[in-house]
């Protein structure tokens, strides 16, 4: 058998991110390409060694968070998994990545989500009725902003209370397929969020046609972010018991372990409902 022909890292980006852009949305490829470019594209990816990737990788703990470090070191794997498979069967390059102490203090006491006594002070903060829409919406469906903002009146089933997840809207008005497969989905409404779908209906054909940076900037100003949010509304139906699984999906993770990874952070609500429960145990 002849030895396996190799090239520059570039070819394999190339074709790692064509195959990617089949399954995924457009800003997760953008995403790869952006990790990925990390990577030296001139090099033989048979160059490539474990410990000198890795160092790159913590040089780069003063330019970004530790939750994007992670997401690097996760693109590089995948990419290095997707050589293996389709290319050099023998190529078993795997990056390591462990924060620190620093970090991880950090990562426990970011805030991810908006503690449910606090939502409605919140909402009556935002001065524009458009954002204040926007947001009462997000935080009672966990739609992330670009599904939001590619909402149609025709994804809207007023008779069964149901939105169609269908698209996705880039920042710069583009529509796409949503991110994974499991993002088609539909979604149960309350009528808070159907009469306020309703009430915005014009001759625009997106429901929340306004520019992505009329909502980012109302949101900088109170210090949270759409993220947040879309958090907000897991937690809010784990206060309910709602099972993980039935959040998952109404979220369109691909994988219960992304949901338990993002909401691990516990709301105070829960907190004293496990208190309330633990002073119920007797022996």
């Amino acid at each position: 058998m002849g030895k396996t022909q190799t090239y520059k890292v570039e070819f394999y980006i190339g074709k790692f991110l064509e195959l990617k852009a089949h399954s995924v949305s457009c800003n997760t490829c953008r995403a790869y390409k952006y990790d990925l470019d990390k990577l030296d594209k001139n090099a033989d990816i048979l160059s490539l060694k474990k410990y000198d990737i890795e160092k790159q990788i913590y040089s780069l703990r003063s330019k970004y968070k530790h939750n994007h470090l992670k997401n690097i070191v996760f693109t590089f794997n995948m990419f290095f998994k997707f050589v293996k498979k389709y290319y050099i069967p023998d190529f078993n390059l795997i990056i390591e990545y462990k924060p620190n102490i620093q970090d991880l203090l950090e990562e426990k006491y970011k805030k991810r989500f908006i503690e449910s006594s606090e939502i409605s002070e919140l909402l009556h903060s935002i001065k524009s009725e458009y954002v204040r829409d926007y947001a009462t919406v997000q935080i009672l469906t966990g739609l992330r902003i670009g599904e939001i903002r590619a909402l149609t009146y025709e994804d809207i089933d007023i008779e069964n209370k149901t939105i169609s997840v269908n698209k996705t809207r880039q920042r710069n008005g583009e529509i796409t397929t949503p991110k994974t497969v499991n993002s088609f989905r539909t979604i149960e409404i309350n009528d808070t969020v159907l009469n306020i779908l309703l009430k915005r209906k014009n001759d625009e054909k997106y429901i929340f046609h306004r520019p992505v940076q009329v909502i980012e900037y109302e949101f900088r100003k109170l210090g949270i972010n759409s993220h947040m949010l879309r958090h907000t509304h897991a937690v809010l139906l784990l206060e309910l018991d709602i099972p993980i699984k039935v959040i998952s999906e109404r979220l369109g993770h691909s994988f219960i372990s992304t949901t338990l990874s993002l909401y691990s952070h516990i709301s105070l609500s829960l907190k004293k409902d496990l208190i309330n429960k633990l002073e119920k145990i007797e022996f």
